[in-house]
């Protein structure tokens, strides 16, 4: 029974459309054209996504070029990997179907879509980047990671509708089963594990007695797989909804330890990551900070709040994250360590000592604290770091203050007499500044 019919009813009619003109290209061009992977496990679960992987059993590049040049966009290809994207063009005229070409549609597309070459893969040594050549799909598919991923579903050709399920994954998706694709899966690439919890996370699945009876052999070699790797890892554990157990899941399996001695598997500290959730709009902090998800750098600070300034080092520099990540990891860390010191100063004091750290650093130690600190930090970021100076140094010197240190003083000053509602307006701040400095003159 062809599944194209079902997969024109699941998805929206501009992405059907998008899917339907690569594939009749992709046929003229007498290339085999097929949808691989998490698209097709995400349908058959109910959990329907939009996004997909489509294999071509040829140069995809070829493809993607074509494409490009026929409807417009440009093409970036990763050679390495024998993959290409095709980023859509912005207007969609002619040659596209009118149906595409309606002003609404191109807001219903992806930006880009990933065009794969049908591939075999080899490992050097363990943990090393796999080394890549052209195959058929029966090949592309057997060097997946687990049996619920490898599955294909063809879209041009004879087989046109039918789905490719060689190792049977439909079969373990009904059984919730997460199974390697053979015996060595864990040793030749250990970012698998990382990729199991997270599959067992989301979907409450369970590792196959094959999967853990691969996990000793697979410890030894984690340190083989670079930091930025590892980072990469461990930044799409931050992201899913289901982190903390994702992070049980590691730890149960003694993959965390093994991973790096500072990572923290102790349950309490684990715990925190599940303390993230999206700011109030109030906190004026965006979805994406410095071009990181802002859940990357916030679950990190959560997750290492109170490790030592040495194992933080060494962490920072084994996973060489990002400057905005970093920052925010290391500001947490010590905001965290020092609250007893600036936890019982009053509002105007308070948010001019947090305003030194980075937002996402205070949104973090905000989302672990309990009690009154926690209702201090929220009402900083809410209300009183909103608060803006009532003054300017145009201001003092209009007063006829000469410029020097005293500036940053009596600016400050004013605006915490402000944050605090000792002076009503900018008037009542620039009478007590002007007194405030006739009396300095006095004493002097």
């Amino acid at each position: 029974m062809s599944l194209l019919p079902a997969l024109r009813r699941h998805l929206p009619p501009e992405r059907w459309a998008l899917l339907d003109l690569v594939r009749r290209e992709a046929e003229a061009l007498g290339l085999p054209l097929y949808i691989v992977g998490g698209f097709l496990r995400d349908w058959f679960l109910g959990r329907p996504g939009l996004d997909f992987d489509l294999v071509v059993e040829g140069p995809a590049p070829h493809l993607a070029r074509h494409l490009a040049r026929k409807y417009g966009g440009r093409v970036r290809v990763h050679k390495p990997f024998l993959t290409a994207k095709w980023y859509l063009p912005e207007a969609l005229r002619d040659p596209w179907p009118p149906d595409l070409q309606r002003p609404a549609a191109r807001a219903h597309l992806p930006p880009f879509l990933d065009l794969i070459t049908a591939r075999r893969e080899h490992y050097p040594h363990p943990g090393a980047l796999p080394q890549v050549e052209p195959a058929d799909i029966q090949a592309d598919l057997a060097r997946r990671d687990f049996t619920i991923n490898a599955m294909a579903l063809a879209l041009t050709g004879p087989q046109a509708g039918a789905l490719l399920d060689p190792f049977h994954g439909r079969q373990d998706l009904q059984a919730g089963l997460l199974r390697p694709l053979h015996p060595r899966s864990f040793y030749e690439d250990p970012t698998r594990i990382t990729r199991a919890a997270r599959y067992a996370a989301r979907y409450g699945f369970a590792l196959s007695e094959e999967g853990m009876a691969q996990l000793p052999q697979a410890r030894p070699v984690l340190h083989r797989v670079s930091g930025d790797r590892w980072r990469h890892e461990l930044d799409l554990i931050l992201q899913e909804p289901e982190a903390l157990q994702t992070l049980q899941h590691l730890t149960a399996w003694d993959v965390l330890s093994h991973l790096h001695p500072a990572l923290p598997t102790e349950p309490e500290r684990q715990q925190r990551v599940a303390r993230w959730q999206p700011p109030s709009a109030a906190w004026g902090l965006p979805a994406t900070w410095k071009q990181v998800p802002l859940v990357v750098p916030v679950r990190y600070a959560l997750w290492w709040l109170d490790v030592p300034d040495p194992d933080l080092a060494r962490l920072k520099a084994w996973l060489h994250p990002p400057a905005a990540v970093g920052e925010t990891i290391q500001a947490a860390a010590r905001l965290w360590r020092h609250r007893g010191r600036w936890g019982h100063l009053s509002p105007g004091p308070l948010t001019l000592y947090l305003e030194r750290a980075p937002l996402p650093a205070v949104y973090a130690v905000f989302l672990a604290a309990e009690g009154p600190l926690r209702e201090k930090l929220q009402a900083f970021g809410e209300r009183w770091r909103h608060v803006p100076p009532p003054l300017t140094g145009h201001d003092l010197k209009a007063l006829g203050i000469p410029p020097g240190p005293h500036y940053r003083r009596l600016l400050d000053e004013a605006r915490i007499g402000y944050i605090e509602g000792r002076f009503p307006d900018r008037e009542s701040a620039l009478a007590w500044v002007k007194t405030q400095w006739h009396a300095q003159n006095r004493r002097s």
